[in-house]
């Protein structure tokens, strides 16, 4: 299946990505706080420190810069921050991480798939739960042109995001828990590998983790519970089946669902009533270590791609993004296209139609491979095939 080629990142430049994977609450008491945020060795970052309303979800900010990351936190409902002695109890903390479809800038699509689960239930759920919203055009989880990709602007934000909430709201540490589905399962599985510190346990709902052989070995000690549905067609089972079997065989602790005729949701997981149960009796035996850590290349997403300046003629389908943007496929690995300096006016109109959909099927492109944050081909000429 093509796969739409993904962004680069660097330290001020976010990795975005728009693919189709193939094979895609008892507390304990005390914090060991050693200073977390510190141990990021990132730049001072500020978020939105409004009082927090205990019981329902309350809207923030994280900011870096010119960067930001919206999130919403339900504080339980037993947290008062006029209490003193609420405040000093340690609470745990659960992540959840929304597909694609929910990313955006309201911060509130991203509630969505999760308003009638224990996730949002302030009333009952026993922990803080973080939410934050992927911003458009972008991903959690990383996946690199020929090469091992840096984690995400959002992924990185969010750990940092992390780091100052266990301080503000004396968070247990050792009590951190990350989930996701679809995209967001990707990105679970993408957190625990980055930063396998920090995770008391995760949990991944119909997002495997790609074609990644040396992952099993980074995250065998962190308790795992996956889910898919059999009759998935967005992202097929197969991937969280191979990461399960080379869990166990490693003897992980991890734990496997698959549902038979299930397809792409998140909610048949999200009602199982031993899931939060499971999740909140994990705990670390140490305190979190929020530093990344350098991780092998077959442990991340790489997409080999041609080479940087590769000029050639190639023929394959045609289609269009989301957004109107025409690409081609080649080699399974799908690149946009964009008339190169020199081509006729001709190869502009005949893009522009691709990108509207007016054109569709085979086309012979000759242009030249230019990897920038996205993949590009420079369109010289341009022949729709009859």
């Amino acid at each position: 299946m093509a796969q739409e080629m993904g962004r680069i990142s660097n330290v001020r430049r976010t990795l975005g990505i728009a693919m189709t994977l193939a094979g895609l609450v008892g507390w304990g008491l005390g914090i060991d706080a050693a200073g977390p945020a510190e141990s990021l060795g990132q730049a001072i970052t500020t978020t939105s420190s409004a009082t927090v309303t205990p019981g329902q979800f309350n809207a923030r900010i994280h900011r870096e810069g010119d960067e930001s990351l919206p999130y919403q936190l339900l504080v339980p409902k037993d947290y008062a921050s006029a209490q003193p002695l609420a405040q000093d109890r340690a609470w745990p903390l659960i992540v959840w991480l929304h597909g694609s479809g929910e990313n955006g800038t309201d911060n509130r699509a991203q509630l969505q798939s999760i308003a009638k689960t224990f996730l949002a239930d302030g009333d009952r759920t026993r922990a803080f739960v973080l939410v934050p919203q992927c911003p458009p055009k972008l991903a959690w989880h990383a996946v690199g042109l020929g090469q091992t990709p840096p984690v995400t602007g959002p992924s990185r934000m969010l750990i940092a995001t992390i780091a100052e909430l266990q301080q503000e709201f004396h968070l247990d540490d050792r009590r951190i828990y990350v989930g996701g589905f679809s995209m967001g399962g990707c990105g679970t599985w993408e957190l625990i590998s980055r930063f396998p510190g920090v995770f008391a346990a995760s949990f991944a709902i119909s997002g495997g983790p790609g074609d990644r052989p040396a992952l099993a070995p980074l995250i065998k000690d962190i308790p795992i519970w996956a889910f898919h549905g059999d009759n998935d067609n967005t992202g097929t089972p197969e991937d969280t089946r191979q990461i399960v079997k080379a869990l166990k065989a490693l003897g992980g602790p991890v734990k496997y669902t698959e549902y038979l005729g299930g397809k792409h949701e998140c909610v048949t997981a999200l009602a199982e009533p031993e899931l939060p149960v499971w999740l909140l009796a994990q705990r670390r035996g140490a305190p979190a270590n929020f530093a990344e850590v350098k991780v092998p290349p077959g442990a991340t997403m790489i997409l080999k791609t041609l080479a940087q300046g590769t000029h050639d003629t190639w023929t394959g389908p045609v289609q269009h993004t989301a957004h109107g943007v025409p690409r081609i496929a080649i080699n399974e690995l799908r690149y946009r296209l964009r008339p190169a300096p020199n081509a006729d006016p001709s190869v502009a109109a005949i893009l522009e139609k691709i990108g509207k959909g007016e054109i569709t099927g085979t086309c012979q492109v000759t242009g030249t491979v230019e990897l920038e944050d996205l993949a590009w081909l420079a369109v010289e000429r341009i022949e729709v095939k009859k």
